[in-house]
């Protein structure tokens, strides 16, 4: 029996190795701090987490935080709803036959679009 499992483990290790690669990175103190500090916040290991920003990193898409996940989705929320505002004004300026203030609309959703943008630049960072 412990002779099968050797020859088991043993063959295991092999066709692992042909499989995968290991990469190894060396960080400073502070780094690795950051990186623990980090992984807590999202509930895994550091290894999982530098391999998920290495990975989101290679197909160039932003790797969100839970707690900033939750956060995005209300701001979403609330987007739509002032989304649906613009289009009951557009929809009462066309029944009116006069455009209402279009200006101040596109200034407020302006205004809007930093606020958010200003929001999750903020919450990214370490």
């Amino acid at each position: 029996m412990d002779d099968n499992r050797s020859t088991y483990q043993k063959s295991y290790r092999k066709r692992h190795a042909e499989r995968h690669r290991r990469i190894s990175i060396s960080v400073s103190n502070a780094e690795y701090s950051a990186l623990e500090h980090m992984a807590r916040r999202e509930n895994t290991k550091v290894t999982t987490l530098v391999r998920d920003y290495a990975f989101a990193g290679l197909s160039r898409t932003l790797s969100v935080p839970n707690e900033l996940k939750g956060e995005l989705q209300q701001l979403s929320f609330l987007v739509r709803n002032i989304a649906n505002n613009v289009n009951q004004a557009a929809h009462y300026s066309h029944t009116l036959r006069q455009v209402a203030d279009e200006n101040g609309l596109l200034q407020q959703i302006k205004k809007l679009e930093e606020t958010i943008h200003a929001f999750v630049q903020e919450r990214m960072k370490p």
